[in-house]
């Protein structure tokens, strides 16, 4: 019990759990793998309570925080600057925090940390539930070209003698004169302020939640290297994009 609170607290590693949060089927699996020993997800909850943990959301914290000076704040005591400089480059269409929560002791606000820099990275992608796949380019500037490119993309992974019906808001990039729509493909807009209509959206939610949170990045060039090892990471995940995407109306949309 003590080394799975430890574990808890200390929250997982990017690169070897591939998450930035514990989700309860992680740790289902985690203890399963360890101790042998079978959870429900009811169940492990259950025992996080008996451990006195509990989901918080996040309060931001600063990359370049010191947490000493933060300290001696608090006590009335000014500590000098470390000199440390603010991060030049990050993404903030990826790190955010609103609206996340983590796994910490009842009582406790966590703290995660955010990225404050204003380089961003931008992922286009168009998934189909009924096939579980999906098609995504990584850019970091989004315009007319982009979308071109990525069109152009989704057209060549369109199944053979089928036609893609792609749903989308109205975006300037969306609607541009100078779009260029392959014959297999047809644009259907969204009406305004709809984003609950574009089954995407919970796609995006959950790489932010689960891949993309939490996050600081030095160069752009880790910005795209990291959004695109979430995305082949959530194509690996047999079924995920079926059971995010599928929502029962988007059988009627060619109709």
């Amino acid at each position: 019990m003590a080394a799975l609170k430890a574990m808890v607290l200390a929250g997982p590693d990017p690169v070897v759990d591939k998450i930035t949060r514990w989700r309860i089927v992680d740790l289902c699996r985690w203890v399963e793998e360890r101790w042998g020993v079978s959870y429900s997800e009811t169940g492990m909850l259950r025992l996080l309570w008996s451990l006195d943990l509990s989901h918080r959301k996040t309060r931001p914290r600063h990359p370049q925080s010191n947490e000493k000076a933060q300290q001696a704040f608090k006590k009335g005591v000014c500590c000098p600057s470390d000199g440390n400089r603010a991060v030049e480059s990050g993404s903030r269409a990826v790190c955010r925090t609103e609206g996340t929560d983590r796994l910490c002791l009842r009582g406790h606000t966590p703290r995660g940390l955010r990225d404050v820099g204003h380089q961003s990275a931008w992922i286009i992608g168009a998934v189909c539930p009924a096939r579980d796949t999906g098609v995504a380019l990584v850019i970091t500037r989004l315009d007319t070209a982009a979308m071109n490119l990525f069109l152009a993309e989704l057209g060549q992974a369109v199944a053979r003698g089928a036609h893609g019906i792609v749903l989308m808001d109205k975006a300037g990039w969306h609607t541009s004169g100078d779009l260029v729509v392959p014959k297999n493909l047809s644009l259907v807009f969204l009406p305004p302020y709809s984003p609950e209509l574009n089954p995407i959206e919970r796609l995006w939610l959950h790489l932010r939640d689960n891949r993309l949170l939490h996050c600081v990045f030095q160069t752009t060039d880790e910005i795209v290297d990291t959004c695109c090892d979430a995305w082949n990471w959530l194509l690996g995940q047999t079924g995920r994009l079926r059971s995010l995407c599928s929502y029962p109306w988007l059988e009627r949309v060619g109709n």
